[in-house]
Order: C-alpha cells, then structure tokens, then sequence
C-alpha cells in the first residue's frame, strides 16, 4: 500500500514508502514486457519496395508459431492457407517463414524465377550438422552448390533419365510381385510402406551406386528407411526448435545428439558404398555408370573430398525415397 507524501523540514518531501518486494516484482513485470515488445516480431515488415508481407498467424513470443505446428502440422497448414489465402506468412522462432499453397504460385516462383528463389536458409541441423555443410538440396546458392550441382545435372538431364525408364518399370513390377507373395495373394494384409520404399531405394541406389537389393530383407532396405525417417524427423521445418531459435544451438540437446548420429550413420552407409565402388574400380572390376563412378572420375578436378561425395550420394537417396 502507497502511504502519503509527507514534508521534511517544510521543503523537502519524503517518497511514498513501498511494502518489501513491490519494488521487484514492478521491475520483474516491466522487464518482462520489454522482453516481449521485443521478441514480438511486428507485422509491419516490408520488402525494398515498401510491400508488406502477407498476413498470416500470429505466434507466441520467441517460438513463433513452432508450437501449432507439433502434431500433423498440415491439417493446421491447410486452416491457415484458407483462412489467410494462398500466401501468408508466418514466425518459426526467430525465422519468418511465407508458406504459398496455389501450385501456379509455386511454378512461377520456382520455376519461371528459379535463378532468383533458387538459395535457401542454412538450417542448422540440417546442412551444419546431418550434412556437414554439403549436400545440394541443403546448402545455400554458392560455389559449392554450384559444384554439386554440376554433378547432379550430369545424371538429372532428359537424356540420362530416360536411359533409367526400365529401371522404373523393373521396380515397380517388383514391388507388384512381392506384395502379392508376401500378402499370400491378398489372404494376408500386409503394410505397403516397407515394400514401396525398397522400390524408390532401389531405383536410387541404381542411379547413385550401380546396384540394388535383391529381397526386403536385404539389411541396406531396414538401414536405409531408418536413416531416410530419421533425416526427416531431425530436419523437418515443423519437427524441432532448434533450427530457429538460436541459442538453443549451443546448448547440448537431443536434437543435435541425433543430428550428429545422424551423419555418422550416412558416411558410413553410403561413403562405405562409394569405398567399394573406388575398390572395384582399382582392382579393375567392371562398375555400371553411376553418380559415383561419375563423381570418383571428377573427384580431382571438382576438389570433392569422401565427406562430399558421401553427403551427395545421401541427398540423392533421401531426396528419391522421400520424394
């Protein structure tokens, strides 16, 4: 309770007297609503042009719109979108994020001005950390896109896709196969997912390595969809706070734990991989073209290290089966 001001020696005035811890807490609530007003990104952000961003949600201090996006973020994604229209705009932690619904948008940000929306954010755990920096679907538009790009492009143009087209057919008559042994003929219900996703690693590891498992239970299908799952749970743009919120990257978490796991598992998959093709080669076995028959040739000229050509090789196996 305020007390009263009250004169001392006629002209000088005492302070109103305060109970104990009044003068704390005040000071705690106005640092906290300075705190806030600050995290609170505004809504007034424009571009050069004086644009606005589009509308969109608005999420909690520091977090953004991270924690309304934990369980089946794209029913919320969907709400949004008809809510606030095809584009709108949101906060993941310190990142803001537009998210563009219309498939004509897309096309022609993507497409018809690719050279301009071509880069992308350097997320922490998933170029820094899963992919140590490389990997072309991970980094920004720089010499070592670039570079990896050249690769990618060597087997990603009309002509070499279509030397793959039987491949396709091949798998995918495969995969009809097993589904009716192992579902007895449609007596049994079986789960598609495991046999579909040998399918797309088989049409990869083709592309990437020259080869391909014979039956399900090949140990590189478990070891492969383990690791395909597992990149998407850690680096997902919706699965963790770390990417967005910095100071989270340099306290030790669970998320990092397993992004560090993570790379140590696909250089050892895929770059033990790339060691064998490198063995053959040296011994004089014959090798089917590949990305890595491609990639050991130009190793020297494009200055690729094993870390490269491992992550590379990931990228593509990840991209084809989560595709």
């Amino acid at each position: 309770m305020l007390t009263s001001f009250s004169p001392l020696d006629g002209d000088i005035w005492r302070m109103p007297a305060f109970p104990q811890g009044i003068g704390l807490v005040a000071s705690i609530a106005l640092a906290s609503v300075y705190l806030v007003s600050k995290a609170v990104p505004s809504r007034r952000l424009t571009n050069n042009n004086g644009d606005p961003i589009p509308n969109g949600p608005w999420g909690l201090p520091v977090v953004g719109s991270c924690l309304s996006l934990t369980r089946y973020p794209e029913i919320t994604l969907d709400y949004w979108a008809k809510k606030f229209g095809p584009i709108y705009s949101m906060w993941l932690g310190n990142q803001l994020v537009v998210v563009i619904s219309d498939p004509h948008i897309v096309k022609d940000l993507m497409v018809s001005h690719g050279a301009i929306f071509s880069s992308r954010r350097e997320g922490f755990l998933k170029c820094q950390t899963a992919f140590a920096g490389r990997g072309i679907t991970a980094t920004p538009y720089n010499n070592q896109w670039r570079k990896h790009r050249r690769m990618a492009m060597h087997w990603l143009n009309a002509r070499a896709v279509d030397e793959y087209t039987h491949v396709l057919d091949f798998e995918a008559t495969a995969m009809v196969q097993e589904l009716y042994k192992y579902g007895g003929a449609g007596k049994t219900p079986i789960n598609p997912q495991p046999h579909a996703g040998r399918c797309s690693l088989n049409n990869m590891l083709t592309f990437v390595f020259g080869i391909r498992t014979p039956t399900i239970e090949d140990p590189l299908v478990g070891t492969a969809l383990r690791l395909s799952r597992e990149f998407m749970r850690v680096s997902g743009a919706v699965s963790n706070l770390t990417d967005f919120i910095p100071l989270l990257q340099h306290i030790p978490n669970h998320m990092i734990s397993r992004a560090k796991k993570l790379n140590e598992d696909l250089v050892e998959t895929y770059g033990g991989l790339i060691k064998d093709i490198e063995s053959k080669l040296k011994r004089g076995e014959p090798v089917p073209d590949c990305l890595t028959k491609t990639m050991l040739a130009a190793r020297e000229e494009e200055e690729l290290d094993d870390t490269d050509m491992a992550i590379l090789a990931s990228a593509f196996i990840i991209g084809g089966m989560e595709s």
